[in-house]
């Protein structure tokens, strides 16, 4: 049998307060090293855009204010469904997914989050929730994570340079 992690109870504690900050807007997923905070994406952004709307403005400020109480290393990761796009500001999946994280990123930064605790990545629609088999399926992989680790209890922060010798 498998061994089960504890959860950290300060994890559990923040699970709690964005559960009941955030209502049916956030679906999270905690395990015993990080909290996952899924975002749907018609909340944050309208549908092909990256600018953040006033809901998705005013759910991330509710955010804001329990997670500047925290030491947690916020990564913001961007995905999307399968659907291809091509206009000229975003060519494909890729540069829609990473520029929705890095708005995100941006607005957790200009609402007060140190940006030494935040990194921003875009997967495009490389790792879909459920398959892209409807279009309820696919507003289900088109989302904002922020995965939330709380400093000394999951991985280590990323290196802030290379080694000289990389």
């Amino acid at each position: 049998l498998p061994v089960r992690m504890a959860v950290s109870p300060a994890l559990e504690r923040l699970a709690a307060l964005l559960a009941a900050q955030g209502g049916d807007q956030l679906e999270l997923h905690l395990s015993d090293k990080e909290l996952r905070v899924e975002l749907r994406d018609e909340i944050l952004f309208p549908l092909g855009s990256a600018e953040l709307g006033n809901e998705g403005r005013m759910l991330m400020q509710r955010m804001v204010n329990l997670l500047s109480h925290q030491e947690a290393r916020i990564s913001v990761e961007g995905h999307t469904d399968d659907l291809p796009i091509a206009t000229k500001r975003f060519p494909s999946n890729w540069e829609l997914s990473l520029y929705r994280a890095t708005s995100v990123a941006r607005l957790l930064i200009e609402l007060g989050i140190p940006s030494d605790r935040i990194q921003a990545s875009g997967f495009a629609d490389t790792q879909p929730r459920v398959t892209n088999d409807s279009p309820e399926h696919r507003a289900r992989n088109r989302r904002v994570s922020l995965v939330l680790h709380l400093v000394g209890e999951g991985p280590p922060a990323p290196p802030a340079t290379l080694p000289a010798n990389a």
